[in-house]
């Protein structure tokens, strides 16, 4: 058997490479309570949230009194308009639901790793248990936060409270009108929601959410680790505890414990690509701009040149 070339597990060991061991250090620390808290707040039900987290400190979303689903954006603090968390970015090497360990990256063009997933200690046999072995309650995928439009639709009712205008609303205090315009659609991480991920028949890959009732336990809490200075937002979704998938309106929503921590470590700041931002780029005519080589009519790698090696 011909052993074919993989180019993701190659670019996710060069991933894994850029962020080091810092994943492996913070860890040992956190497991071993030397972690300074230097933040904590509730977040209440219903709105959106921020707050700023420097390269090497750590931030934590805790469960309190029940499970309570939030969506989560991760902004470069000086940069914020332009680089960000890309859930693209954040998949393509490292896959849709995210474990302990996952790197998250940010948008085109600087393409460097801005957190990683240092904890998760919610219980992966309770998971398998309520669902299988393919449940998760971690959700990066294209539009995963919940809307006015699709609240509407399910239920009929306008301008119903979703974590698009939480989102959007967080952003208008921060940075005003062009910062809620340039996250118009904002790309978020989805957690403390229960799914499952299978293959249809005909190996069509379907997401199906799952009933959330006995897989949460009170302090169950996800751990970042920034390594970026960024701007952290994140909504707490009115589908709270998504525990009745039948009608939305009577799922119960909760509070949620914020912490933030100093780790004590060094992290060097992650290098950037050296290609333009395509706005940029664009507008001084695309200059200087590297081209890959053209095929040829019947030649090699066109269709002709492919039956032919197939002997037709």
């Amino acid at each position: 058997m011909v052993e074919k070339y993989d180019v993701v597990a190659e670019k996710k060991a060069h991933l894994k490479a850029m962020v080091g061991d810092v994943l492996d250090l913070a860890l040992e620390k956190q497991k071993a309570g030397e972690f300074t808290q230097v933040k904590e707040f509730v977040a209440e039900p219903f709105d959106g949230y921020s707050f700023e987290a420097k390269r090497g400190q750590t931030f934590r979303f805790e469960l309190i009194d029940a499970s309570q689903i939030i969506d989560i954006m991760f902004l470069n603090k000086e940069n914020p308009h332009r680089e960000f968390m890309s859930e693209y970015g954040s998949t393509v090497v490292e896959g849709m639901a995210p474990e302990q360990g996952h790197i998250f990256v940010s948008t085109n063009p600087y393409w460097r790793p801005m957190a990683v997933l240092l904890r998760d200690t919610v219980s992966r046999e309770r998971i398998e248990a309520q669902i299988g072995k393919n449940g998760r309650h971690m959700l990066l995928n294209p539009a995963t936060r919940c809307s006015e439009g699709i609240n509407e639709w399910q239920t009929g009712i306008p301008n119903v409270v979703s974590c698009n205008s939480n989102i959007l609303n967080e952003l208008n205090r921060l940075g005003g009108e062009e910062l809620m315009k340039t996250h118009a659609e904002p790309q978020l991480l989805c957690v403390f929601q229960p799914t499952e991920w299978f293959l249809q028949e005909g190996g069509r890959p379907v997401m199906k959410y799952h009933n959330s009732n006995n897989i949460f336990r009170k302090g169950d809490y996800i751990e970042f680790l920034a390594l970026q200075d960024m701007t952290v937002v994140f909504s707490m979704c009115p589908n709270g505890d998504q525990s009745n998938l039948e009608d939305i309106t009577k799922q119960r929503s909760w509070p949620l414990q914020v912490r933030l921590f100093d780790t004590g470590l060094d992290i060097p700041e992650q290098e950037t690509r050296k290609s333009m931002h395509a706005i940029d780029f664009v507008k001084q005519g695309r200059k200087g701009m590297t081209l890959f080589a053209r095929g040829e009519k019947g030649g090699e790698g066109s269709f002709e040149w492919q039956a032919k090696q197939r002997g037709e």
